[in-house]
């Protein structure tokens, strides 16, 4: 899985497309997702909307980019990915970490805080107990799954203000790195108003 050479993923998007065969995009897609989303998103997603549904719903990650899983996930379809473990035991830890973060944020979307939490927990664990060069490198993904780990832990109350301040208790300290990861992010990566708008 490749998250740190944006031209390569570019390339690699680029030529799936040209083929018109929605698996082979889907797969292009998939493998190089991070520096898509960081770098090409609109690429990505006119790429991601262009798969048909049956395609899509072999893929979790890619499904939760598409402009409208956001909408029918706070109505009446709620978006809440499972994998079976012996598909799980076939991925990388890159992948696992991305699909990890993706059930996170559909849970959370979904309006079910309390299995976000149980995700958003998974891959806290998943950062500290498994390192990953990839992961921690200044143009990888570490900082925005600390990102979407503190939305996690603050939509579901972690934070609690007392006596005139923040109290913050042992699970929602992710929240504090998540502040700096983001100021970092944004210092390496300069402001991309499109990726904002569609991590929220």
């Amino acid at each position: 899985m490749n998250l740190t050479d944006s031209t390569r993923a570019i390339e690699a998007l680029r030529t799936a497309v040209d083929t018109g065969d929605a698996a082979e995009i889907a797969h292009a897609t998939m493998m190089n997702v991070w520096p898509l989303y960081s770098v090409h998103s609109e690429e990505l997603v006119a790429a991601v909307e262009s798969l048909p549904s049956a395609v899509l719903e072999q893929y979790p990650v890619l499904r939760i980019l598409h402009r409208m899983t956001p909408v029918l996930a706070r109505t009446r379809r709620p978006f809440k990915p499972l994998v079976y473990p012996e598909d799980a035991r076939n991925m990388s830890a890159d992948e696992l970490d991305i699909l990890t973060l993706v059930q996170m944020v559909a849970f959370r979307l979904s309006g079910d805080v309390a299995a976000a939490m149980i995700y958003a927990r998974r891959l806290q664990d998943r950062i500290v107990q498994i390192r990953v060069e990839s992961r921690e490198r200044p143009d990888g993904p570490l900082w925005f799954y600390h990102q979407q780990i503190g939305s996690t832990l603050l939509a579901a109350g972690g934070v609690r203000r007392r006596a005139g301040g923040i109290h913050h208790s042992a699970r929602s300290r992710p929240v504090l790195a998540a502040t700096r990861r983001r100021e970092d992010g944004t210092r390496a990566h300069g402001p991309r108003p499109r990726r904002a708008r569609i991590a929220r």
